[in-house]
């Protein structure tokens, strides 16, 4: 992933040694069977970002230690609190998760409350696996795509024939 880039107001945020500024994570799941993705923002008021609505729900994510030899797996604790189906009934976050047979994408971006419509952060995305839920909260957990470990690197490599110039002839 590339070093972050934030803007002025979010870098002078970062640095300043009081601020009121407030940097939301926004969260959404995605998934082939959902006509709409879920879209929760981690904060007790719904956030516009982008002409989407993120609805007010505090999640918990913990963020895996960098060993370099596995995959992050990012544990994610959801409020289970309820939204309406495509049928307009209706039916909790964790209902909607557990539903699926193939993992859905979870996507992480954070933006600053005073200007949701800028990516601070992100996107990160992640499948979202081992789901599970109660009547309070709804978990799982984010994973880096499996084929991450198994990609050359470097992804690319120099040969004659995409660069003439650095052979002689």
């Amino acid at each position: 992933m590339s070093e972050p880039r934030l803007s002025g107001a979010a870098r002078a945020a970062v640095y300043a040694q009081d601020t009121t500024e407030v940097f939301l994570t926004l969260l959404t799941i995605d998934h082939a069977e959902l006509a709409t993705p879920v879209r929760v923002v981690n904060n007790t008021e719904n956030v516009t970002s982008r002409g989407e609505t993120f609805h007010g729900a505090p999640f918990r994510l913990d963020l895996p230690d960098e060993d370099g030899e596995s995959l992050p797996r990012v544990p994610l604790e959801i409020d289970n609190y309820e939204l309406e189906d495509e049928l307009g009934e209706a039916v909790t976050i964790g209902e909607i998760l557990e539903s699926f047979i193939e993992p859905a994408t979870a996507t992480i971006e954070v933006v600053m409350a005073s200007n949701p419509d800028v990516v601070e952060f992100g996107p990160v995305v992640m499948e979202l696996r081992d789901t599970e839920y109660d009547d309070l909260n709804a978990r799982g957990t984010l994973v880096m795509d499996g084929d991450l470990l198994t990609e050359p690197y470097p992804a690319g490599s120099f040969a004659p024939t995409t660069h003439p110039g650095l052979f002689k002839r």
